[in-house]
């Protein structure tokens, strides 16, 4: 009986999609940046408040 490796084929062709990328936990968000976000979305008027 012959068996097609196909599958073993295509895993190789195929990269992962995150080599060569940092992985893992980012760093925490500074208050400024916190601050910079929340103005944008008031301005565009876009805000989730998170008490409703």
């Amino acid at each position: 009986m012959y068996v097609s490796n196909d599958h073993h084929n295509a895993s190789i062709s195929n990269p992962p999609w995150n080599r060569g990328k940092l992985t893992g936990q980012k760093p925490h968000l500074k208050p400024r940046h916190v601050w910079g976000i929340r103005t944008r979305l008031q301005l565009s008027k876009k805000v989730r408040l998170s008490y409703c």
